[in-house]
C-alpha cells in the first residue's frame, strides 16, 4: 500500500478530510521524533512500540579484501510489534 493509498483509505474509514489525515500523520512523526530523542518509548496503540537502544560495537570482514574493520556503538532505533499484531501476522503466514 503507498502512502497515497493509506491516507486516502484512512480519510474514507474515519470521514476526515485527507488535508487533515496528512497533518496527523506529520504530527504523529514530529511527536515520535520528540519522544525518542529523548530516549523515550513510543507506543502506537494496537500496533506496538518504538523505543532507542543500545548497538555494541562489532568486528566485520569485508570478503573482497579480508579486511576487518569495526563498527562504533550506535543507539539505534527499534520496533516491536504488540502481541496481538504478532499473532494475526502468524495466523496470516499459516493460511
Amino acid at each position: 500500500m503507498s502512502k497515497a493509498e493509506l491516507i486516502s483509505k484512512v480519510a474514507k474509514d474515519t470521514n476526515m478530510k485527507k488535508k487533515d489525515v496528512v497533518k496527523f500523520f506529520k504530527s504523529l512523526y514530529d511527536i515520535m521524533g520528540d519522544t525518542l530523542n529523548k530516549k523515550e518509548k513510543f507506543t502506537i496503540p494496537y500496533l506496538g512500540f518504538f523505543k532507542m537502544s543500545y548497538r555494541k560495537s562489532r568486528k566485520f570482514k569485508i570478503p573482497t579484501t579480508s579486511e576487518i574493520r569495526i563498527t562504533p556503538p550506535q543507539t539505534v532505533p527499534t520496533f516491536k510489534m504488540s502481541p496481538k499484531v504478532k499473532r494475526d501476522f502468524k495466523k496470516i503466514l499459516s493460511e
